[in-house]
């Protein structure tokens, strides 16, 4: 754990005026709300990024959540945060990581404070791996779906399941992240989902929940996400939850009698058809030359 800071720099913040504030090369004030003293950045996505920060009261290492400037002003913002607050106590840090802090700093940015968890989440691990095999990333995906249903179990859908918003914690536990777009079940749903795996239109339901799962479970893989229709879903839930990872794969389509994946099957078929262009053209171009 990174030590506190002290000295002149630990009187960074509350000491500082509004137009004098320290901030990074781009652009982030160094200390937020006088008290979290921003370090490394950890994680990005679409609308914040995550740093690591110091408790300047506590001493304590904790994660540093701030919004991008397209989001960070939109008034609803806040409200929705402390809704997504109150749910994430609700489920307990098993199911959701919670949020320690959240406020606005002397600017009006947005900020919210996390513990910090070890572990890494579904997008760093496809950056890092390229594809997951199947069988682990149907058990990622029952984790997560463990997670899903203690939140739908409480009347709200998380709105944006993706890579980015699911952490497997360093123990294996999948936990949800992003607090600000959890809605009751039957509210209108927003009019887009930040990574595509979700629908638009219409009012919120766990099936969106569970039709994003099944996107990001594919992609885990590294099938191109399809469109799923409402029964292999269906399928697809029930299975995972009993534990038949065989029965999920088929829902989504991947296996052949064989038990390749769609996706390997097809790039072996597409391998050797290749293969026998290649030799048939040497044929001809030594036919040619022969004459």
């Amino acid at each position: 754990m990174a030590e506190p800071a002290s000295g002149a720099d630990a009187s960074l913040g509350s000491s500082e005026t509004s137009s004098a504030r320290r901030k990074t090369p781009f652009g982030l004030a160094i200390t937020v709300a006088g008290r979290y003293r921003r370090g490394a950045c950890i994680a990005k996505g679409g609308s914040s990024t995550v740093h690591r920060a110091i408790d300047q009261r506590s001493g304590a290492e904790v994660a540093l959540k701030s919004f991008h400037v397209h989001r960070a002003f939109d008034p609803a913002l806040l409200p929705s945060l402390e809704t997504g607050r109150a749910i994430a106590a609700q489920l307990g840090p098993d199911v959701m990581v919670p949020i320690l802090d959240l406020g606005a700093d002397d600017d009006g940015t947005p900020f919210v404070i996390m513990p910090i968890v070890e572990g890494e989440t579904l997008g760093a691990r496809l950056d890092r791996a390229g594809r997951i095999e199947p069988r682990e990333a149907l058990a990622i995906a029952r984790r997560a779906l463990e997670a899903l249903d203690a939140l739908h179990g409480a009347g709200v859908t998380h709105g944006d399941p993706s890579p980015d918003n699911l952490l497997v914690r360093a123990d294996g536990r999948v936990l949800l992240l992003d607090h600000e777009g959890l809605d009751a079940i039957g509210a209108p749903r927003a009019a887009r989902t930040t990574e595509g795996f979700g629908r638009s239109g219409g009012t919120r339901e766990a099936r969106d929940d569970h039709r994003a799962l099944a996107a990001i479970t594919a992609a885990l893989v590294g099938d191109a996400r399809p469109a799923f229709s409402d029964a292999s879903i269906d399928r697809f839930i029930t299975a995972l939850r009993a534990e038949r990872l065989e029965d999920a794969r088929a829902a989504l389509g991947w296996t052949t009698e064989r038990g390749a994946t769609v996706t390997q099957w097809t790039f072996g078929t597409l391998a050797a058809v290749g293969v026998l262009l290649l030799v048939m053209s040497l044929l001809l171009l030594l036919l040619l030359l022969a004459r």
